[in-house]
């Protein structure tokens, strides 16, 4: 409040705001403050407190009745509060400001929040339970993270590639068509004016979405980033580039022939705020036009090319170090049933131990419902029923000795990365839990499989135990001493048991 108020749109002085709130022993409320006597404020500050009561009884009928990110953005516009952040990023600030705002609304947008006190509560549960979104987390020495655009929001590093830019996303139209503007509309042959106009606006839907993760993209970066495509040779003679890379090609006013002459030399350009960028073309000594019979997703030819950095280990096959299920976005206008993926009901639990989240915290529920949402359990009966089976295992870990033993540690880590040589393999991976108890280090690792006999965990401590032991391998490395190692069954018979793995 106090930001829109001191905003070009409104201008009161820092004075007026300290001598509004002032009024009484306890501090008043902006909105308070301007709706009751403001005489003793200067005839400049009034004419702006005035203002500021228009402008907000202006915003005030759309408040709980737009969404959050719609109101957010009338306010932002209104306020000129993008100039303010502007003016203060040239001071120094890296265009930082600017971005928080921006990631502010597409919250606001992801969060799909109508109710403004839902969508602050929604954004402290996000900045109490989420840690500190905006560092990346402590990886092993050396290593390189591979992850999608989509995992990487919220993190920064000081090197970034973004692989394969000429990449063009498939434009086949999908049979059916659901819209909020056009409602159900289905491909017929001919194709119906509906249909038409409905594939139009997704694909500029599409776009819209492709642009916001293009940004993202290359806001992941602190120091350097390198964007990775290729030019190909038209009919004409012509070499062109596709996807992002065309655009930013574009944007630099870049000629796709002239680099391409210059191959193996870099090439400086200026972005229109005047940052340089390099251009480097690798020289293509053979040109091989695609064989009919290749498929789209074939495997490239491995490059006899010099390296540009020499790797750290001589390394054949890398081994992800968990057997984690992969868990599969389930969006669906409707669904019946109350199945839950086992994998989200892991990663919901997960997430909960590596914050360590008691079951009476506040932030827990908040925390769970925003997991299953992320997962994309589309019915609210089914994020219902993940949030009550996940706060029941969280429930179940708090009340074992276990909880209570690591509580009382001298030194708990979560999520531990490694990167570990095994032979001619390189292993990577992260540990759930590793924890001191004087001269002694324990390992654990949380399982939530639903065990029901003695087979079955049989079965799964069996198919469990390579992991295990790279876990042991892995730690005795990073501390230089053997650890004991635990595995943490959350659902064996409706109650947690505790294996200790010689």
């Amino acid at each position: 409040m106090a930001g829109l108020l001191r905003s070009p749109a409104i201008g009161l002085s820092d004075q007026a705001l300290y001598q509004l709130r002032q009024q009484t022993k306890n501090p008043l409320p902006y909105w308070t403050a301007l709706q009751s006597d403001y005489s003793f404020l200067s005839k400049a500050d009034q004419a702006c407190a005035s203002r500021a009561v228009i402008f907000l009884q202006t915003i005030l009928p759309f408040v709980d009745r737009e969404p959050v990110s719609e109101l957010l953005k009338a306010v932002v516009n209104a306020s000129d509060y993008r100039a303010i952040l502007a003016a203060d990023d040239e001071r120094g600030s890296n265009g930082r400001l600017w971005r928080n705002l921006d990631k502010l609304i597409s919250d606001a947008r992801s969060s799909g929040q109508v109710h403004v006190r839902d969508f602050l509560e929604y954004i402290s549960t996000l900045s109490d339970a989420g840690g500190r979104e905006g560092e990346a987390p402590a990886e092993a020495g050396g290593a390189v993270r591979l992850m999608t655009i989509h995992k990487s929001k919220g993190l920064q590093f000081p090197v970034v590639v973004l692989a394969d830019a000429t990449r063009k996303q498939p434009s086949k139209g999908a049979p059916v068509y659901m819209l909020p503007e056009m409602g159900l509309s289905i491909k017929l042959d001919p194709e119906p004016m509906l249909y038409r106009l409905s594939k139009e606006l997704d694909g500029l839907q599409e776009d819209s979405e492709a642009g916001r993760l293009l940004y993202v993209a290359l806001t992941r970066a602190k120091e350097k980033l390198i964007i990775s495509g290729h030019a190909t040779s038209t009919k004409s003679g012509n070499y062109g580039t596709a996807g992002s890379m065309k655009n930013f090609c574009e944007s630099l006013d870049l000629n796709v022939d002239h680099l391409v002459q210059k191959a193996g030399t870099f090439v400086e350009y200026r972005t229109i705020s005047g940052h340089p960028v390099l251009a480097w073309c690798r020289p293509d000594q053979e040109t091989q036009s695609k064989a009919p019979s290749q498929k789209d997703d074939a495997m490239p030819e491995e490059s006899q090319d010099v390296a540009l950095y020499q790797p750290i280990h001589e390394t054949k096959t890398v081994i992800q170090g968990e057997d984690t299920e992969e868990v599969k976005h389930i969006w669906r206008a409707t669904e019946a049933k109350l199945h839950v993926p086992p994998a989200v009901i892991g990663q919901m639990t997960h997430k909960a131990i590596e914050l360590w989240l008691s079951v009476d915290d506040p932030r827990l529920i908040p925390l769970l419902e925003t997991l299953a949402l992320g997962a994309g359990l589309a019915s609210e009966k089914q994020r219902i029923e993940a949030v009550r089976r996940a706060r029941e295992l969280i429930q179940r870990f708090c009340a074992h000795p276990l909880r209570a033993e690591i509580d009382a540690a001298d030194e708990r880590h979560h999520e531990v990365p490694y990167t570990h040589l095994n032979g001619e393999y390189t292993e990577t991976g992260y540990i759930d839990l590793l924890y001191r108890k004087g001269d002694t280090w324990h390992i654990v690792d949380f399982k939530t499989d639903s065990i029901r006999s003695d087979a079955e965990r049989i079965e799964l401590i069996g198919k469990y135990k390579s992991q295990i032991l790279r876990y042991q391998n892995a730690v005795q490395m990073l501390i230089g001493q053997p650890a004991r190692m635990e595995t943490c069954f959350l659902d064996d018979n409706d109650r947690v048991r505790v294996t200790e793995v010689a």
